[in-house]
């Protein structure tokens, strides 16, 4: 079917792995055009975004992502990643916490840490740097 939003979606992951990332958003968003509750088309156009450094419509996509499917780890840091960049660092960290609760990955406290940090709170920072380092392979 032509409007069947796993279908798109794996053309677009086609594509962006060619590195043709304005093409594989296209797909991603064609994707979550056709089926608005499939939250891998949503995450997926917010990592383009990100990659390609809209940071306003990554926030987007991975708040659509996260209205269909609200634990979705990887957009919980997608959104933290594209709040972090426009300078939203509280609303970063709050969504860095979410990410972190979601999937405890070292990479997931690795941006916490980061967050807060960046934030001047040395105490979480620190625990969430610890926590990364505890996780690590």
């Amino acid at each position: 079917r032509p409007d069947y939003a796993p279908a798109l979606n794996n053309v677009g992951a086609i594509v962006e792995a060619a590195g043709r990332f304005e093409e594989a958003l296209n797909w991603y968003v064609r994707s979550g055009q056709s089926d608005p509750s499939y939250a891998l088309a949503h995450r997926n156009t917010a990592g383009i975004y990100i990659r390609l450094q809209r940071w306003q419509a990554a926030e987007a996509s991975a708040r659509s992502a996260l209205s269909a499917h609200p634990q979705y780890g990887a957009a919980w840091n997608l959104l933290a990643a594209a709040l972090f960049r426009q300078g939203k660092l509280s609303d970063a960290a709050a969504a860095f916490e979410r990410a972190a609760a979601i999937e405890p990955t070292q990479a997931a406290f690795q941006n916490l840490a980061l967050a807060y940090g960046t934030l001047g709170d040395k105490a979480k920072a620190q625990a969430a740097a610890q926590t990364a380092a505890r996780l690590s392979p």
